[in-house]
């Protein structure tokens, strides 16, 4: 067992590192509106990466604990059931590597561009005239963490579209 003081000094930096993730969307805020985008954008990564990874743990751990929550009613009625509930070791070891897929998964998507084209035929478009083109943008989440250089990128896409309506 660690010693107070060995513990101590693995408590101490865990406890500032929590506290400090807890504090981080107000820190961001107080940045944010205090004109402090870069330094606001240097708490916000790892504030709203935290979130996400405290997000995906709980409700993964929340779809492990009902599996092993059925499995053993499920052993009440059958008591070979027992075997299937999920040993915490290797599904704590399995939730970290979905968190792990999932984030990059996550980032990945997040910074690649999609471009979905749709065709709708409309009976209120005259036959033989020329097609209109919509362009319709969602999901860019303009702030600290996506600027203008993503603007950029987005703008560059709507522009190579040619819409007639955005």
């Amino acid at each position: 067992m660690l010693g107070v003081s060995k513990r101590a000094a693995f408590v101490a930096p865990v406890a500032a590192w929590l506290l400090l993730m807890i504090l981080a969307p107000i820190i961001t805020y107080r940045l944010d509106r205090a004109g402090r985008f870069g330094t606001a954008g240097v708490v916000a990564i790892p504030g709203l990466t935290w979130m996400a990874v405290l997000f995906w743990f709980f409700s993964i751990s929340v779809v492990g604990d009902v599996w092993n929550l059925a499995v053993r009613a499920a052993s009440l009625v059958r008591p070979g059931a027992a075997r299937l509930a999920l040993p915490r070791g290797p599904m704590l070891a399995a939730t970290g590597l979905i968190i792990l897929i999932l984030s990059v998964f996550g980032f990945v998507g997040a910074w690649r561009i999609r471009v979905v084209e749709v065709d709708i035929a409309s009976a209120r478009l005259p036959e033989g005239s020329d097609p209109i083109r919509i362009v319709q943008i969602s999901d860019v989440h303009l702030g600290l963490i996506v600027g203008e250089r993503r603007l950029r990128r987005i703008v560059s896409v709507v522009e190579g579209a040619r819409p007639d309506v955005l």
